[in-house]
Order: structure tokens, then sequence, then C-alpha cells
């Protein structure tokens, strides 16, 4: 199965939703966007509220969860297992609301499992080997689906997400692709 490649497939930020790649550079505890214009001169700066690295928050990972065309932040706490969406507008924060937390086992990656047009989650838990993938809508996880347990074959790189795994009893491969944000 190939994932949806509408979601921004080389995961640029555009986080005013006009088609120019945009920035987002964290310094420290400081985050800001930069909204570019066609020239990648920056036209406007906001700054974002901060997670300090120190406590957890990893850096975030970009993708659409509400179908805007504007690329939202996902923030995972690896202490915690704490998740965090922030929906942007305009370059800057419009929403935040927390996902439910599966705990830090939990490894992560995003993709539009059902083709919505908005970023979705894939989980896999590094010890009991479960996998899950939670469809999103903004803030709010509008299914959870338990998956048969992926060994330790499948792997995840950067922000693309490929799966393989084989099942030798059947002879099956399966392969997920995302192309996509995030």
């Amino acid at each position: 199965m190939t994932l949806s490649r509408n979601l921004n497939p080389l995961n640029l930020p555009d986080f005013d939703g006009n088609g120019t790649i945009d920035q987002f550079v964290r310094s420290g505890n400081d985050n800001t966007i930069a909204l570019l214009d066609r020239r990648g001169n920056v036209r406007q700066r906001s700054s974002l509220p901060s997670l300090p690295l120190s406590d957890g928050w990893t850096e975030p990972t970009l993708t659409d969860f509400n179908g805007d065309s504007t690329t939202d932040l996902f923030w995972r706490n690896d202490k915690t297992g704490e998740s965090l969406v922030w929906l942007i507008e305009d370059g800057r924060v419009r929403t935040t609301g927390s996902l439910p937390n599966l705990g830090a086992a939990w490894a992560y990656q995003t993709g539009d499992f059902n083709g919505d047009q908005k970023g979705d989650l894939f989980w896999h838990n590094q010890v009991t080997e479960e996998t899950r993938i939670w469809l999103i809508d903004g803030l709010e996880v509008l299914e959870s689906a338990t998956l048969s347990p992926v060994p330790r074959i499948w792997e995840a790189r950067s922000q693309t997400l490929i799966v393989t795994a084989k099942v030798m009893c059947f002879g099956v491969t399966i392969r997920l692709e995302k192309m996509g944000s995030g």
C-alpha cells in the first residue's frame, strides 16, 4: 500500500498556506516561525511558546493535522510520553492540545492513513512490539486501531515511514510507504 503523496511530499513547511516554503527555527528554548516571500526573504516572524529540550521535548514533527493546507507542529516528550499538537495559522499558534499519553516506550511516525489529507500517527511500542494507528482531525483522535505486532523489521527514517513486514507462513510482504508530511 502506498500512502497519499499529496501531503507536501518533501515535508517543506508552509505555515501560512500560500505555497511558499517557510522556516521553523528552534534555538535553545526559543521557537520561531519565519514566513518567507517567493524570493526567500523574511516577511514576518512569530515567536512561539518554548518547550525546553532539557525537559525531554524533542524537535517537532511537521504535518497538517487539520487539513487547512498549513503546517502544524507535533511535539513529543521522550521522557514522559506526552504528545502535543500546535495548530498553526498565518505563522502563529492558533490552538494547542494534548493527545492521549501512551508512555515513553512508543515511537511514532506521521502519515495520512485514511486519505483525508490530514496527518495521522503510526505508533510502535519498542518494548512490546505493539502497533497502533491513530486517525487525527485537528486535536482529536477520531479512531484508534491496534494492529498485529510488528517485530523489529520495521524502520523509520527521518520523516519517511517505511514499514516492511514479511509474513513467511503466508508468503506475504506488506509495504507501507509514506512520502508525505511529517
